[in-house]
């Protein structure tokens, strides 16, 4: 009776002892799902892509026009990126805070620029990196996490605002 007992508990034991699988085990350290973990990431790269290609235009560009667009570019990505940062300290998200290598190499592209062509080349830039960030953010509003949709719709004001400045700057150039 003993020995049968003992199998019981041992098999008891084993069966708690199962392996959970991982896909359906939410984790405890962060409760920001994969899209907005890519949301952070990418709103973060981006904002540093956008950033490193405004502060080339101020350095690069004559057009008033151009500089004036390069400076609220700046100003307003650095206050943006300061909430993703703070948003991915809170949720335990680590981002890599460096330039995927197909910004780095838009902004190679734009450096090989000059004159007209670099401004041109600026505002094209500009509204394809604004029309996919605005899709982002506005996806984004529906996230599950409520700090995720907080700031994405804290910041689609500007960004549409950017977008459309960026339409109207890449137009008045042509």
């Amino acid at each position: 009776m003993k020995k049968l007992l003992y199998c019981l508990a041992f098999a008891a034991l084993l069966s708690a002892c199962e392996d959970t699988p991982r896909e359906n085990v939410q984790s405890t350290e962060t409760d920001v799902d994969k899209s907005g973990m890519l949301f952070v990431e990418n709103g973060i790269k981006g904002g540093l892509a956008e950033i490193t290609a405004a502060q080339l235009a101020k350095n690069s560009s004559d057009n008033p026009k151009v500089i004036a667009f390069a400076d609220m570019i700046i100003t307003d990505h650095d206050s943006i990126g300061k909430e993703l940062k703070q948003l991915a300290k809170d949720k335990d998200v680590v981002v890599n805070n460096t330039l995927s290598a197909e910004q780095q190499e838009m902004i190679n592209q734009l450096k090989a620029k000059k004159g007209p062509g670099f401004d041109a080349a600026y505002a094209d830039m500009m509204v394809m990196d604004h029309d996919k960030t605005v899709k982002m953010f506005e996806n984004e509003t529906h996230n599950q996490t409520a700090a995720v949709q907080k700031v994405a719709e804290d910041a689609l004001p500007k960004l549409k605002k950017h977008l459309q400045a960026a339409k109207d700057l890449q137009a008045g150039l042509k």
